[in-house]
């Protein structure tokens, strides 16, 4: 167990610390196939180009070949769910009214590792809260979530990473994440 925890520990500082951005995902997760796109009944935004971006104001996020996307329920805190069925790698936006940039809970997994602080992440390097939750389940993913203070709403963008696929799918989330961009 506390062999365990150094590599944990470095394994979450490697997600939150600055680092320079890659081109694209590492790894094999991302099959050589065109991003398939999942509309949702009333679609918030749209795929161009392999980037989602949100009618008006909202978002901008790539959406890796080989991914799928979809959007949450109309008037839902969710607003995409990025995902490589292949991996089990997905990045989720979710967006929250005011500018409380305090994390929300998930059932199953609470928030192990909290901080509020200056953190590269979605938009660069912030004033930002991050966080890790570990599943109940030690076989459920890993979820690793950073804010964003926007406008006139706080964006919760997390990355869940299955226990199997840590090392190339926290590298995955972190280039999603630093490509996450909000639209005025």
């Amino acid at each position: 167990m506390m062999r365990g925890l150094p590599i944990a520990a470095w394994l979450f500082a490697w997600g939150c610390a600055p680092k320079a951005r890659s081109p694209e995902p590492v790894g094999d997760i991302a099959p050589s196939v065109p991003s398939r796109e999942q509309p949702s009944a009333k679609q918030r935004g749209g795929l161009d180009a392999g980037v989602y971006a949100t009618d008006g104001p909202g978002f901008r996020i790539p959406v890796p070949v080989g991914w799928t996307w979809m959007e949450g329920p109309p008037n839902a805190s969710l607003q995409l769910r990025v995902q490589d069925d292949a991996s089990g790698v997905l990045v989720e936006i979710w967006r929250f009214s005011g500018t409380d940039v305090s994390l929300r809970p998930r059932e199953g997994c609470p928030w192990r590792f909290q901080d509020v602080g200056s953190y590269e992440g979605p938009g660069g390097l912030q004033h930002r809260s991050v966080a890790t939750c570990v599943p109940d389940n030690a076989e459920e993913p890993r979820v690793f979530a950073w804010t964003v203070v926007g406008r006139d709403a706080v964006w919760q963008v997390e990355g869940h990473v299955p226990p199997a696929r840590l090392i190339e799918g926290i590298a995955a989330v972190r280039w999603l994440v630093g490509e996450f961009e909000l639209l005025p």
